[in-house]
């Protein structure tokens, strides 16, 4: 007999957890996973783990279960078995183990929530809700089913003890009776127990469903990367203090005791190169002293940089591997396509790559760092599912500045915490450094800062109109500009400005133009092609463009030093970097910044601005520290930004319950956000031949969706990239409609009026609201 006939005989004789799979080896399985993955080191507390991962669908063992898994496809109460398989779970850890109800519970809770996401915890956590539905299913088992699962409980029992399960839980129903029944949490130990838990068993969980495979990972050696390296040409002055700086850093003594490092080096120093190889020299110590693998995420603030950091990586990879696959690097972020591939180019099915795809089952990682920030402190499930692959990793956070102020205490808190139970180490990387951690280890620092010339600073912080400032600027001819500006109307109308007092091209980039445009013309910005660009602060962080003269609309200090980072970014000439205040003429003559900017920030940089005129580079730089210094004295109030945030993280309150009354001090996970809401409407721009196919081909999916074809879900994800390469997302003006579809109820413009709506710079007035 096949083994396919031996397993299509198994599986018709079997409990079964899906349709082509026995449930006694689901659960199997899913242990093993969960012992392999989970990520804290505390043997306590994996115990719990792998209790987790033995019962979490012991409920399936229900004849509802079975007979909808076997062919009766009919949806029914009867049938769920996430919360009956956390009730069994909580009986034989509380009877068999005589473990106590609060460690008992986290289990539990992982395993009723590994379907859902958990809430407000210690308000609801313990509720169970239709008791009869519960006793029902617990009759719908057999005893014979359980001896088939070989799960050591007595489900008899079980039933009998029911109500005292229920009353048991009754604690955990509210944040006042836990407190009162525990006690205070003075640390954050029982979030990084739960965690823990609940993210290995939702990715074993997940991988076994889908029968992912396991994968090794090829290593790529400190020396051969850095040989790669140091080979390449030197052209330009600059080339040769990169050089200087990266075998600085490499020179510094690793102490794998110390977890927190930084690398503060100036803009346009190389600092990708040499954190990543930093990552890949840590990683070889971390082998030889403790015969463990680490991986490399690498974390940067916006798309658009991973996808140019992925493609410069991914290519030294392949002089060195041959073949750089998924295996060895991968890029995830929000519009993922999820395709994964392994040896000789093979292409995983879209269900196993979507899971290592956001189960970053990689040697390096490329993300973002708000992907890295909320597996830390996670939204949904998908989110949570990262935290346990926090474990033995080396964590780059390039440009660590674009975290907010209100999060840096927290944020240091936790990660102190986590990368002792999850041994994982930070680098973080950026050219103002931030006060963000305090206990860290400088491996660069202030002597790379000391005789930096590479552009002279003019400051004028008066107020005034873009009218009246484009009137008194003089524009050099003979040398390329940048002007930055801190809103998209603010832009548009320099752009407009510009192009009328110039008899030459003007370049604009912003968000308000689609990411396929901002690509294109980014390339052309990097030939050398783009001597006039207006832009807004999309150029700040991560993107290589070098302009001689770069003029700043006022802006928080560390935007200001990013910026300045785009002039004679190579050395080569004598810059001029100049920061001017603009103000709206139109709303009270209200600054630019204000509308973007917190004031917090921005009053410490007028602070330290207000009695400068000309400063020299290094000048310039030198005030990053009373920047900050400032900053952290302003920001920081324990009692408004640090004790909420602590004591959501502390209460695993991940978001609060429908219809609750949430208090002004009082916090959830789910309020920490690095990117605060964006407001406005999404519209599609059919820019183009391409644009209008993938347009159709998401009408065609969506119609599909919509049928209830749920095949056709991988389609969309597929799509969704691609789709949203032509999406901006504006305020519109809607008593000027612009189209919008019925088959997708999304806003769009039609490639025939393109020109009545759009143009270079985005919509058209006065299609836009500002």
């Amino acid at each position: 007999m096949s083994s396919t006939l031996k397993k299509q005989e198994k599986i018709s004789t079997c409990l079964l957890s899906h349709p082509d799979k026995c449930l006694k080896e689901h659960l199997k399985k899913t242990k093993r996973l969960v012992e392999w993955y989970f990520p804290y080191n505390d043997e306590k507390i994996k115990e719990l783990a792998t209790y987790a991962a033995n019962f979490h669908d012991v409920g399936k063992a229900t004849s509802y279960f079975q007979d909808y898994i076997k062919g009766n496809k009919i949806w029914t109460e009867e049938k769920k078995h996430s919360l009956l398989s956390a009730v069994i779970l909580y009986h034989y850890l509380r009877k068999s183990r005589g473990m106590d109800p609060l460690k008992a519970f986290l289990p539990f809770l992982a395993v009723k929530k590994h379907h859902s996401f958990p809430g407000d915890t210690f308000e609801s956590g313990g509720v169970i809700g239709d008791t009869e539905l519960i006793e029902k299913q617990l009759n719908a088992i057999s005893e014979d089913s359980i001896k088939e699962l070989e799960v050591p409980v007595d489900i008899q029992d079980v039933k009998k003890s029911f109500n005292d399960i229920v009353k048991e839980l009754k604690p955990f129903r509210s944040l006042r009776k836990f407190k009162r029944t525990f006690c205070e949490i003075e640390n954050f130990s029982i979030y990084t127990a739960f965690l823990s838990i609940y993210s290995a068993l939702l990715f074993a969980d997940r991988k076994d469903a889908v029968d992912a495979p396991e994968l090794t990972f090829e290593n790529i050696p400190f020396e051969k990367f850095k040989r790669l390296i140091d080979s390449i040409p030197q052209k330009r002055p600059i080339d040769e203090k990169r050089q200087e700086a990266k075998e600085f850093v490499l020179s510094q003594e690793f102490n794998k005791k110390q977890r927190i490092y930084s690398i503060n080096l100036p803009t346009g120093f190389g600092k990708t190169y040499t954190g990543f190889l930093q990552a890949l020299k840590m990683k070889s110590v971390l082998k030889e002293k403790t015969g463990k693998d680490f991986r490399i995420i690498y974390a940067l603030p916006f798309i658009s940089i991973i996808d140019q950091n992925f493609e410069v990586l991914k290519e030294k990879l392949e002089q060195i591997a041959g073949n750089a696959d998924s295996r060895l690097i991968l890029k995830h972020h929000h519009l993922s396509d999820f395709e994964y591939s392994t040896s000789d180019s093979e292409i995983l099915p879209f269900d196993i790559a979507k899971v290592l795809t956001e189960g970053w089952e990689s040697e390096i990682i490329i993300t973002t760092i708000v992907q890295v920030f909320n597996a830390i402190f996670p939204k949904n499930r998908s989110q949570a599912l990262r935290f346990s692959r926090l474990h033995n990793t080396i964590i780059i956070l390039d440009e660590i500045q674009t975290i907010p102020v209100r999060y840096w205490k927290i944020f240091e808190k936790v990660i102190e915490d986590l990368s002792e139970k999850l041994d994982f180490y930070v680098i973080f990387m950026t050219a103002t450094k931030p006060a963000i951690f305090t206990n860290h280890t400088e491996l660069a620092g202030k002597k790379f800062f000391t005789g930096l010339n590479r552009y002279e600073i003019e400051i004028d912080l008066k107020e005034r109109t873009i009218e009246e400032f484009l009137e008194k600027f003089d524009i050099d001819n003979g040398k390329s500009h940048l002007f930055i500006l801190n809103t998209v109307k603010s832009s548009q109308e320099v752009y407009k400005k510009l192009t009328e007092m110039i008899d030459k091209d003007v370049e604009y980039l912003s968000r308000a133009i689609t990411p396929f445009e901002r690509r294109e013309r980014l390339k052309k910005i990097r030939e050398g092609k783009v001597k006039y660009l207006v832009s807004t602060q999309i150029v700040e962080a991560g993107v290589d463009i070098d302009f001689d003269v770069v003029i700043r609309d006022f802006a928080p200090f560390d935007s200001l030093n990013q910026s300045a980072g785009r002039c004679n970014r190579n050395g080569e000439k004598t810059g001029l970097f100049k920061i001017v205040k603009l103000v709206d003429e139109n709303n009270n003559c209200r600054p630019y910044w204000s509308y973007i900017y917190d004031p917090i920030l921005s009053s410490a940089t007028m602070e330290i601005l207000k009695d400068k005129h000309h400063l020299t580079e290094e000048e310039f730089i030198k005030l990053t520290e009373r920047y900050f210094d400032i900053v952290k004295d302003k920001a920081i109030d324990e009692a408004k930004t640090i004790k909420p945030f602590s004591e959501a993280v502390k209460y695993l309150r991940f978001r609060p319950a429908e219809n609750y009354r949430q208090k002004e001090d009082e916090k959830f996970i789910c309020d920490m956000n690095l990117i605060e809401e964006d407001y406005g409407e999404e519209v599609f721009v059919q820019l183009n031949e391409e644009a209008v196919e993938i347009w159709n081909k998401m009408t065609e999916i969506v119609a599909k969706l919509k049928e209830g074809d749920r095949s056709a879900f991988k389609d969309y994800l597929k799509t969704r990239q691609k789709f949203y390469d032509f999406v901006i997302k504006v305020n519109l003006n809607k008593r000027i409609p612009i189209p919008i579809s019925k088959e997708l109820n999304f806003y769009y413009i039609p490639r025939e009026e393109m020109d009545n709506y759009y143009g270079k710079t985005g919509l058209k007035e006065p299609n836009l609201i500002w």
